[in-house]
């Protein structure tokens, strides 16, 4: 059923969502909560636009829920990074991703850093 939505918003959406689903089934795929949010995305997008005395845009609301999943995938996977996510652009550590290989390589460096931070303790 969602997507019918896609229709309405970016394609920078749709890609989020591709990218945060991607991390979480191979990070974090027991994270219940997670789970539980991405399979009631379509209830929260409803339930907040319950909340609204007037009809808001079903894209714009789809959009920030879908912002909201990747910022808690993001930080349960790397909750130390500096991560930034709006509907254009995903940024962890000031370096934008734009897809599964560039989210690889800034999860490589992560991984490395929290590695050296680990043995210098």
């Amino acid at each position: 059923m969602l997507h019918i939505y896609l229709d309405l918003v970016p394609q920078t959406t749709g890609d989020l969502l591709t990218l945060s689903t991607q991390v979480f089934k191979k990070h974090i795929p027991d994270d219940q909560s997670l789970e539980a949010f991405l399979d009631n995305l379509e209830d929260k997008v409803w339930e907040v636009m319950r909340t609204h005395d007037q009809l808001p845009h079903i894209g714009s609301i789809y959009t920030d829920i879908v912002i909201e999943f990747c910022e808690m995938v993001m930080e349960r996977v790397m909750p130390d990074a500096d991560i930034s996510v709006d509907a254009d652009e995903l940024s962890i550590n000031n370096q934008s991703i734009d897809g599964w290989r560039d989210f690889n390589a800034v999860y490589k460096a992560y991984e490395e850093e929290q590695k050296e931070l680990a043995e210098a303790i």
